[in-house]
């Protein structure tokens, strides 16, 4: 069975379970909420989209912390205190089903894509930088950098994953690079703190009052914000058109207001490259994705010798 007929067969096998999810979720409730339609199946993650008395609603299963999720989503509202960045507002957990309010406006990767290279392209990357340093609540702190942890880490889940025979020189050679600069950057300072976990333009969203919404937060310890940035920059390259394959200049716009100068070369590199060995590993041969990667790797190691 090829991917696009488990894709189908998901979306399928979600149909089916939809009236008992909405069951579920009603009876939590106590009241009618309608599954209207099935947006997402993969990965044993089914994501619905749902009315509630005309509230629009995200109902999401396949969540085994649906209860702490939600209680990090509304902590995290807490320690925003609203204005123009924010979470959305989770509604309730039941089992491992988590219901919350549907993100208004755009993903954030329409809103960057709608833009061409330049300042404004660059103030809005910013304002994804600002939501991060929203979400800590004023809570982070400087620490140091050990040479080992994050490439240990990446390089044991590369040796689970089933690499492309076309991707692992690239792969390869983002490992040796990453090991090196993991060599050079040992003990330098490190700003830590509540993160999103799984930053990325999807999870993001921009409304037309200029508020930032953020939605699919992790319950994960205190980490570098610089990966969080890492994994949100190249998510979005992976998915966009840029002149360098990586948008180093958007790069720096995004993790300014968040990270201490000295990290803009030394945490932030390590972290791109750490994120892009993750890509190169799961990533299929052919398509434009696997050139993106490819070339955000060259232009990392250029760039960063």
């Amino acid at each position: 069975m090829g991917v696009s007929d488990d894709w189908l067969l998901a979306l399928a096998e979600a149909g089916v379970a939809a009236p008992n999810v909405q069951a579920e979720v009603a009876a939590a409730l106590h009241d009618d909420l309608q599954i209207e339609e099935c947006l997402k199946a993969r990965r044993g993650v089914v994501i619905y989209r749902a009315s509630l008395r005309g509230r629009r609603l995200i109902v999401k299963q396949g969540v085994p912390n649906a209860a702490e999720v939600l209680q990090e989503m509304r902590a995290a509202r807490l320690r925003m205190a609203g204005g123009p960045n924010d979470v959305v507002a989770p509604v309730v957990a039941v089992n491992d089903i988590l219901v919350m309010d549907e993100a208004p406006g755009q993903p954030m990767q329409l809103a960057l894509d709608d833009l061409g290279p330049g300042d404004t392209r660059n103030a809005r990357m910013a304002r994804v930088g600002d939501w991060a340093l929203s979400y800590t609540g004023g809570n982070y702190d400087t620490g140091v950098f050990g040479k080992t942890y994050w490439f240990r880490k990446r390089s044991e889940e590369i040796a689970k994953a089933r690499v492309a025979e076309e991707m692992r020189g690239a792969l390869q050679n983002v490992m040796a690079w990453l090991e090196r600069h993991a060599e050079r950057i040992a003990g330098a300072p490190v700003t830590k703190g509540t993160v999103h976990g799984d930053l990325t333009p999807m999870n993001l969203h921009l409304d037309d009052k200029d508020i930032l919404w953020g939605f699919d937060v992790g319950t994960g310890p205190r980490m570098p914000i610089a990966r969080d940035l890492a994994r949100f920059m190249v998510t979005w390259a992976r998915s966009s058109n840029l002149p360098d394959g990586l948008g180093l200049e958007e790069a720096m716009a995004l993790a300014r207001p968040v990270l201490r100068d000295d990290e803009l070369t030394t945490l932030l590199p390590f972290f791109l490259g750490e994120q892009i060995a993750g890509r190169l590993a799961e990533q299929m041969p052919d398509g434009v994705r696997a050139r993106r990667i490819q070339q955000m790797a060259v232009t990392l190691m250029e760039t960063y010798p």
